[in-house]
């Protein structure tokens, strides 16, 4: 799984150069592509961090944890920032938009499910 997620981040990394290099009809290939290849390498990224962050805490290495777990800031920022300096239509504002509807709508459910189950709890 390691070895794919990097290959799969790699070769997305160099579609987006490409993408970022080109112009006409080579542009609009590059930027499906890499809308596609970066839905799969973010899941797959993360997986395999998940999986590594798991593996340290059993191994007790505090530092390494905490490393992976500013990863989630860093995207959000990332993200922000590629929607207030890219423009309308463009493939970075595509992904910005799909990695907060990843994000933020499955945290609100969560926020809303825990504060229901907390205020269920206290009435019972």
């Amino acid at each position: 799984m390691k070895w794919t997620a990097i290959s799969l981040v790699i070769l997305t990394a160099l579609v987006w150069i490409g993408l970022l290099l080109s112009s006409g009809p080579l542009r609009s290939i590059l930027a499906v592509m890499v809308i596609i290849l970066t839905v799969l390498a973010i899941p797959t990224a993360w997986t395999v961090v998940t999986v590594y962050t798991n593996k340290w805490k059993a191994e007790g290495r505090k530092g390494l944890i905490n490393l992976s777990k500013t990863i989630v800031p860093l995207l959000l920022v990332s993200v922000i920032i590629l929607l207030v300096f890219s423009e309308s239509g463009s493939p970075l504002r595509i992904l910005a938009s799909m990695v907060i509807g990843a994000i933020v709508f499955p945290t609100a459910i969560w926020l809303i499910m825990s504060l229901s189950i907390r205020w269920g709890e206290k009435s019972a």
